[in-house]
């Protein structure tokens, strides 16, 4: 696929070799994938693999694993624009800690949307993440819930739900660690639960107006 050169900052990404026979475009998405996510990490930001919305002036994350309905989620809340709602990240959203809180900086490409459901240019640079919450879209679930995560519980999630964690030498490891247990201390996350259908997201809705309200 090629081989990147990323500068000890994470400021300048160079190409040192293409792949015979490789595409243009599995180089633009290794570009935008992987090598992107590892440059911001050495910048302290962190690529959550997650969808994302924003509400009310705040950002709110869903984690959950593949399958778990995390997109579908921000997608449907997306549509409700009339009710403040904004699809804001579809896949990753990368986050940093700020001087009091954790903040989602949303103009990240994701590349399984099309150009036109991008974030556009009247979404600001940088949002505060008001909350997270881990998905749990079950057959078995009958209601809508949720309950908090402990400051440990919700560690393991921010660390398992990092894009490209794989890839992160021992001092970005450490760095990783350090930035997952600071979002836990000082962010709301959750567990959702919700019966795994669409008509289940309305009431999901409800229930996120309700406990975000300003």
């Amino acid at each position: 696929m090629g081989e990147f050169a990323i500068d000890p900052e994470g400021r300048c990404i160079e190409q040192i070799e293409a792949a015979a026979g490789a595409s243009p475009d599995l180089a633009v998405e290794l570009l935008l994938g992987p090598v992107l996510t590892v440059a911001l990490a050495l910048r302290s930001v962190w690529c959550l693999h997650a969808s994302a919305v924003v509400v009310n002036g705040g950002a709110v994350a869903f984690l959950g694993d593949s399958g778990a309905g995390k997109s579908t989620l921000a997608g449907y809340l997306g549509l409700q624009n009339h009710s403040g709602w904004q699809r804001i990240a579809d896949d990753v959203l990368p986050v940093e800690l700020g001087k009091e809180s954790a903040v989602a900086l949303p103009h990240f490409p994701q590349l399984k949307l099309p150009v036109n459901e991008q974030v556009g240019e009247d979404c600001p640079q940088r949002l505060p993440l008001e909350a997270i919450y881990v998905i749990e879209a079950s057959d078995h679930a009958v209601d809508v819930g949720w309950h908090p995560l402990d400051n440990k519980t919700a560690t393991l999630a921010l660390l398992s739900h990092t894009v490209a964690a794989r890839l992160f030498d021992a001092n970005l490891l450490r760095r990783h660690l350090s930035f997952c247990v600071e979002v836990a201390a000082c962010v709301p996350v959750r567990r959702l639960v919700y019966p795994h259908r669409l008509e289940s997201l309305s009431a999901v809705q409800t229930l996120l107006e309700q406990w975000l309200q300003p």
